[in-house]
């Protein structure tokens, strides 16, 4: 044992150290002296090329691996994910380090009290809010019309369908405006109106069936007599249209006229008792001076009131018996030339999909250009040569519905074509289905007359992955043009491109050269996980569903389209 005062070892047992003399406790343990004292625990390390963690990569990719802003992936290469953007953050787990109990405790306190009072401003006295007399005005716009008039109806105001305009950030027959706004006090029982979308401006084509639901008469006439198309207009008793609009049209807009259906009956609104006292308890003396305004003129041009059931007939005009632009005998499969659909003056050749219903699915055998999925606007150039961007998906997202190419397509393109091709090229339900694989959000369907095809229409109606690959044979000026574009795209800079035309047009020539004019082609169909990203067909004919970046500007475009296949 060992002194519990001088430290030296000493006797088992002893009572009194012979060094210094201090009494020793009885039955102590023994101790270790200073001399013996056990060393520190040992750190725990590894030699330093061991311990050292090497810096974490950066987000690229070898030019080599993947295709840059246009480069031509290799033949039999699969799909690899696109280099991700500059400065894309790492992830990190979230912590609360440093915050004090009381903080964990005040702060969601705090949250909670706020949400209550929030809850209790805008969730009035029930379901429309306010008092017995007064509601509060629901929120609408956005909505399909046909989902918001009960929402309307159950807050206790009078659902009125006001006007329709075009707005190509809102979908067709979608609530645009609406008067008195959301939250606002209104008389119960009174009138809110709705304004709708029209979607994107669309052309008048004769011989096609337009859009006139809820249009004024005046301008829905002169519409359907540019288009040929023979009316019948029919003035019924409506709540929830206003007057002097048109409140429904059979038949589906933008399908092709049949002669032999005779005309088309358009009703026109011409309100309701009930209408009219919502109206009157909105208060919205301008509106109602309109109603009245139209009651005058239509009676003053009839010389008497009208009722409901009365009608009028419209045009005689009959469109133009037209001859169907599909060869008799055609089959799916078959690649057939198009007289009046040119690109670059160069009639385009269109392999046949799919035949049904007296339409026929064609997309052109070739791809007819290079361009980006959505074009990069000054505000993204800006981020993407600004050296302290941070990355944020959000900046770069898009959709079809959304993208430059679906406008392109449907506008720029077109514009070589003939009229009576036009005439004849179907408005398509294009359904914008989320990725197969991914789940990536496809965004809202869309109303096309040309359009891209799908990853499932890519393998539904072709065959194999040779029957996949698509071919680009421009011309000389169509090359220079391309170059021109893609030059002043910031992603060029990848390839040490960008600004420089020339040089990119030699590398566009050699890539074609390489691949004796193999390239790939965009579909319309979202990427990965990302919504940067579009789906693509690589120059193999490999359906990449992960896609690349919407912005590259080297991506093929092969438009599809519906015909129309009765004369």
């Amino acid at each position: 044992m060992y002194c519990i005062n001088c430290g030296k070892e000493i006797k088992d047992g002893a009572k009194f150290c012979p060094y210094c003399g201090s009494e020793q406790a009885e039955a102590a343990p023994s101790v270790v002296s200073p001399e013996q004292s056990v060393p520190p625990a040992p750190e725990y390390s590894v030699p330093p090329a061991e311990q050292s963690v090497p810096p974490a990569p950066e987000y690229s990719v070898p030019p080599a691996v993947i295709p840059d802003l246009f480069r031509n992936p290799a033949p039999n290469v699969p799909p690899n994910v696109p280099p991700a953007p500059p400065n894309v953050p790492s992830a990190s787990p979230a912590t609360d380090r440093g915050l004090p109990v009381w903080g964990k405790i005040l702060i969601p306190a705090v949250a909670a009290v706020a949400i209550i009072i929030v809850l209790i401003l805008l969730g009035g006295g029930g379901t429309g809010g306010g008092d017995g007399d007064t509601v509060r005005t629901p929120n609408v716009v956005g909505k399909y019309y046909e989902d918001a008039i009960p929402i309307v109806e159950n807050a206790g105001m009078f659902p009125v369908i006001a006007g329709k305009e075009y707005d190509y950030k809102v979908e067709r027959n979608h609530i645009r405006i609406q008067d008195p706004s959301a939250r606002a006090t209104a008389p119960r029982d009174s009138a809110l109106l709705i304004f709708l979308s029209r979607g994107e401006k669309a052309q008048i084509t004769p011989g096609v069936t337009p859009d006139v639901a809820y249009l004024p008469q005046a301008e829905a006439e002169e519409i359907l007599n540019e288009a040929g198309i023979p009316y019948t207009i029919h003035y019924v008793e409506n709540d929830t249209v206003l007057d002097g609009l048109v409140s429904a049209q059979p038949g589906q807009a933008g399908a092709n006229y049949e002669p032999e259906s005779g005309s088309i009956p358009i009703e026109i609104s011409i309100g309701s008792p009930a209408q009219d006292e919502a109206l009157k308890n909105a208060g919205d003396t301008e509106v109602i001076e309109q109603v009245e305004e139209n009651r005058a003129d239509r009676e003053a041009e009839r010389g008497e009131s009208l009722i409901p059931g009365d009608t009028k007939i419209g045009t005689d005009q009959e469109a133009e018996p037209r001859a169907s632009l599909i060869p008799k005998g055609a089959k799916v499969g078959d690649v057939i030339t198009i007289e009046g659909t040119k690109y670059y003056d160069k009639t385009l050749q269109w392999r046949i999909l799919d035949i049904k219903e007296g339409r026929a699915l064609l997309i052109t055998e070739e791809i007819i250009d290079l361009r980006p999925y959505n074009e990069v606007t000054d505000r993204q150039a800006a981020l993407l040569l600004d050296e302290n961007y941070f990355w944020n998906d959000d900046d770069f997202a898009t959709t079809w519905a959304e993208c430059s190419l679906r406008t392109w397509l449907n506008d720029d393109f077109l514009e070589d074509f003939d009229t009576e091709v036009v005439r004849q090229i179907l408005d398509t339900a294009v359904k914008n289905d989320d990725n197969p694989e991914y789940g990536t959000p496809g965004g809202a369907d869309t109303m096309d007359k040309v359009f891209l095809l799908s990853i499932d229409e890519v393998n539904k109606y072709f065959v194999s992955r040779e029957d996949n690959r698509a071919e680009f044979h421009p011309s000389d000026q169509q090359l220079s043009d391309i170059a021109e574009r893609i030059s002043k795209n910031p992603w060029s800079r990848d390839a040490d491109l960008y600004g420089n035309a020339a040089a990119t047009k030699n590398y566009l020539s050699e890539n074609l050269a390489d691949t004796r004019g193999a390239w790939w082609w965009w579909l319309r169909s979202p990427g990965d996980y990302y919504s940067y990203n579009a789906a693509l067909v690589y120059t193999d004919g490999y359906v990449s569903d992960s896609g690349l970046i919407v912005n590259y500007g080297g991506g093929g475009v092969r438009p599809a389209l519906y015909l129309n296949l009765e004369s």
